[in-house]
This record gives C-alpha cells, structure tokens and sequence, in this order.
C-alpha cells in the first residue's frame, strides 16, 4: 500500500511538474528569440568596448595625477603599465566565459521576471521598425549621456568624497 502512495505521490509529482518544465521551456526559448532580435552579441560588444574605453581612461588620469617622480623612465614605465592594463581589459571583456556569465544572467533575470507572452511582447518591440531604430540609437544615447554624466560627478560627487576622505583621514589619525 505504502509503495502505491509513494509511486501515485511520484506520477502527480511528474504530472504537475510537467507543465512547469514545459512553461520554463517556452520562456527560456521566448528569451533566447528576444536575446537575437536585441542583437545582445552585438550590443554586449559595443557596451565592452565603452566599459574598456571608460576603464582605460580612468587608469590613464590615475597614472597621469600619480606623476612620475625624479626616475628618467618613468614615463616609459608609466606607459608600459598602461599598456600591460589595456591588454589585461581587452583578455577580460573578449573571453567566452564573461560573455557566457552575461548571457546566462540577463536570460535568468528575464525567464524569472517575465512571462513568455511578454518576452516575447519585448521581442516583437524590438524587431518592429521603432525597435530596430531604438537599438541602432542606444549606443549614440549612451555616448551622449556619460560625458555630461562624467562631468557632473567631477563636479558634484568628487568633491564630496574628498571631503568624506579627508573626514575619514583625520578620524583615523585621532
């Protein structure tokens, strides 16, 4: 008796489950369909190169407000570095396993926050003339918007980190 509980609780089990499986089939397909009409290779390519032309400017003024001191070479060596870190960058944001760990991650926060219906509501938008224009404008939008963006923090937000690192500096010398 025990064993025709235990095997009709594994049939309902499967039963239930099924549906399940199949919908969480549906929406990982509707998220691969969506992931291709957003171009996502392409757009992860141009978001990368954005992130290592950002980085490597960051690294360029921390080498340059550094200085270089008294050694003849150091510029050489300043240099030297700042290639040996855009190499580094580029190995990085080119290597399948970050592009793999993105992938993987957006499809998850997709498939856990949307339907199929409406993943594949976002595909349609995004194959629909406004989206295709939408995607070819993205990179533009985001270009435009991080030089004002940047320029702000070094106006607003950088002075206040000083003045909380200064605040920090003395409290730890006290």
């Amino acid at each position: 008796m025990k064993l025709k509980t235990l095997l009709a609780g594994a049939v309902l089990f499967c039963a239930a489950a099924a549906p399940c499986h199949a919908a969480d089939a549906a929406r990982h397909q509707a998220v691969q369909q969506m992931l291709d009409a957003l171009r996502f290779d392409q757009t992860l390519d141009q978001m990368q190169a954005q992130m290592r032309q950002m980085l490597a400017q960051q690294f360029k003024n921390d080498l340059d407000r550094e200085g270089c001191g008294p050694k003849p070479d150091c510029k050489q060596q300043a240099q030297a570095a700042f290639d040996k870190i855009q190499q580094e960058m580029a190995g990085y944001f080119s290597s399948p396993r970050l592009r793999r760990l993105m992938l993987d991650n957006i499809a998850s926060f997709y498939e856990t926050n949307f339907t199929a219906d409406e993943i594949r509501q976002i595909a349609a938008f995004y194959q629909s003339p406004v989206g295709q224009k939408q995607l070819a404008l993205a990179p533009q939008s985001t270009s435009s918007i991080m030089p004002i963006l940047m320029q702000d923090m070094k106006a607003n937000l950088h002075p206040r980190i000083q003045t909380l690192m200064e605040q920090l500096k003395q409290e730890q010398a006290h």
